[in-house]
């Protein structure tokens, strides 16, 4: 299964089941900021992913990709805000963004705001990959 083919199931899946518009869907695509999704709606994306690609994707394995193999004492501080070591880890995993500018904001509900349709699907291929 290639990138192309799974971004075209999770495109259809946003616009079928949970009424995002066409329009907005791009592999650049914020779930929370562009596309306006809650962590519910994630849930009823990824079981109509699963029944059309065959591929499980859950919270907990997202929540682990953004934290990586930091515990999350480690990956949060005392205020619940993303540590300086969680920041390093997210900073090789998004350099597309500038995390020291939200540093002092990063929760773990803005956490999830960094994750865009492109980890998704990269995610979906390498699970599949593996599976193969």
């Amino acid at each position: 299964m290639d990138k192309g083919s799974i971004f075209e199931a999770v495109k259809e899946s946003l616009i079928e089941e949970l009424g995002v518009e066409e329009k907005d869907v791009n592999m650049d695509a914020s779930f929370y900021n562009d596309l306006g999704l809650e962590s519910l709606d994630l849930l009823k994306l990824f079981f109509g992913l699963e029944k059309k690609i065959t591929v499980r994707i859950t919270m907990k394995e997202i929540q682990g990709l953004l934290q990586g193999n930091i515990s999350e004492e480690e990956f949060f501080d005392e205020n619940g805000l993303v540590s300086k070591a969680g920041l390093e880890h997210l900073q090789k995993l998004f350099p597309e963004y500038n995390l020291v500018e939200i540093a002092g904001e990063l929760d773990q509900l803005k956490l999830f705001s960094l994750f865009t349709v492109r980890h998704l699907v990269n995610m979906i291929a390498e699970k599949a990959y593996s599976m193969a």
